[in-house]
């Protein structure tokens, strides 16, 4: 008997090692999931917190049940969701700490081990084995499934999947939304009223990064819940570095400084600054929204340390700019602009400088003549000389918001 429990420790040893050095290969959790199913002979799942199934074995992936195939991926179905919550058991696997059984009675013919996931001592998931109802595992089979547990936490941390830090439920089902995994409006509007956030109907992306760059996961913590009490019915997930906030009310999103006051005050407070996107209304087009964020921060100005809260509607002509290559938009600048360049090489006039300052200032003449430092009637005999000279009128409102448009473009290509 000795012998027989010798060799058992020596197996259980021997097949713990072997995940563990299986995070040295590509595999990831599918292979992780079918390591464990060639270890005890049972279908193996694993779910994260947000009802997600991140991987699954070849006996599982043929259930015929519990498992909802979408475009972005397997989750775990509405009908098991319900049945975890009401029977307790969800309630049970992050309580425990280790391996446990359970007869579950909306599906009497089967016995389940369940083992949480964790990461920082946060729950992230679970692993599940679905076994014949008459059979338990053996003590080491158990304590296989609870460290296969942490080989899988290591696996998330690994691969960022994800990388949150704070276990609120729809953190994963939140970044696959920012990153468009899911791009069904029915199933999107499911699963976060399954999460416990109904939508809205109106939403705003807000990315944060601090301006010195932070990885302490109790800062990040405690941020993500100020975040939400400032915004209550918002969702907020900690994601590369970032806290990503998405608004999320039943009222049309308008960004005025009495709603932003919270932000701007977090923001100080915290020595981080924010990109916002546009308001919209269609959540399958968050993913754009978020990398419209994203890019806001990546164009903010950061030359005025007081500037906390950057618009994307200000940085708008930079990121559409950014998607072109540098011929696009250098032949996109309109032919007068280069007439009047050569024009003033030529001859020494100032028509350039002096439509520029007209358009900067809100095409108000007084107010561009007085910036200039020249009286009001020079102002006009210039602009008359550079009506002659293109044959135009500077009364063309669309050839105005050309020339605009062509002084935008100037000014990124020299950046």
């Amino acid at each position: 008997m000795a012998q027989d429990i010798t060799t058992e420790n020596i197996t259980l040893l021997t097949q713990i090692n072997a995940l563990y050095q299986s995070l040295s290969e590509d595999g990831g959790m599918p292979r992780l999931a079918q390591m464990l199913e060639d270890y005890l002979h049972y279908p193996v799942s694993i779910c994260d917190i947000s009802y997600q199934i991140i991987a699954v074995s070849d006996q599982m992936n043929q259930f015929p049940f519990g498992i909802q195939r979408t475009p972005g991926g397997l989750l775990l179905d509405s009908s098991e969701i319900e049945s975890l919550r009401r029977l307790q058991i969800e309630e049970k696997i992050y309580e425990n700490r280790q391996t446990f059984h359970v007869n579950p009675e909306d599906h009497p013919d089967t016995t389940w081990a369940f083992c949480a996931i964790r990461i920082h001592q946060v729950p992230m998931g679970y692993v599940a084995v679905c076994l014949p109802k008459e059979i338990r595992l053996s003590d080491d089979q158990m304590k296989l499934i609870t460290a296969f547990s942490d080989v899988c936490a290591l696996e998330m941390q690994r691969q960022g999947l994800p990388d949150n830090r704070t276990g609120l439920p729809y953190e994963s089902f939140l970044i696959d939304l920012f990153e468009g995994r899911f791009t069904e409006s029915d199933t999107i509007t499911e699963r976060l009223s399954i999460l416990g956030h109904t939508p809205g109907g109106y939403y705003c992306v807000i990315a944060l990064e601090s301006a010195t760059p932070l990885d302490n996961h109790l800062f990040h913590r405690r941020q993500v819940m100020a975040l939400r009490e400032h915004y209550p019915k918002s969702m907020a997930v900690v994601y590369k570095d970032r806290i990503l906030l998405l608004i999320n009310q039943d009222q049309p999103v308008l960004l005025t400084d009495s709603f932003l006051h919270p932000l701007q005050t977090f923001c100080a407070r915290n020595d981080m600054i924010a990109g916002i996107s546009q308001p919209f209304a269609d959540i399958i087009k968050i993913s754009s929204y978020y990398r419209q964020a994203l890019r806001t921060l990546e164009l903010s100005d950061t030359s005025d340390p007081s500037a906390r809260l950057y618009h994307s509607t200000d940085a708008l002509l930079p990121y559409l700019f950014a998607n072109c290559d540098y011929s696009g938009l250098q032949i996109g600048i309109h032919h007068h602009i280069y007439q009047m360049i050569e024009h003033d090489r030529q001859y020494h006039t100032d028509f350039i400088k002096t439509l520029r300052t007209y358009l900067d200032y809100d095409r108000n003449a007084a107010l561009a003549a007085a910036k200039l430092h020249i009286h009001r009637s020079t102002f006009f005999y210039r602009i008359k000389k550079i009506e002659e000279l293109l044959d135009v009128s500077i009364t063309d409102s669309h050839l105005l918001f050309l020339y605009e448009l062509s002084f935008y473009i100037l000014d990124y290509l020299s950046r």
